[in-house]
């Protein structure tokens, strides 16, 4: 929160509109800061090789399942 991005609870409206509110008037410099560490977070989180592992282990499940 704050370093990639601004959190809000899910259904919370006055969060959201204050995060939103605080970026709005962050200086152009900052927000492309917290854009550029927000991008390198996912390409370090979400790689092809994680998204990979992750489907086939889905389908395991999926497919161990009486579904």
């Amino acid at each position: 929160h704050g370093v990639t991005g601004y959190l809000s609870p899910p259904g919370d409206v006055a969060a959201l509109s204050a995060n939103l509110r605080t970026l709005l008037d962050m200086p152009l410099d900052a927000r492309n800061t917290m854009g550029a560490a927000g991008s390198a977070r996912i390409r370090a989180l979400f790689t092809t090789e994680f998204l990979q592992r992750d489907t086939l282990s889905l389908y395991q499940r999926v497919l161990r399942s009486d579904v």
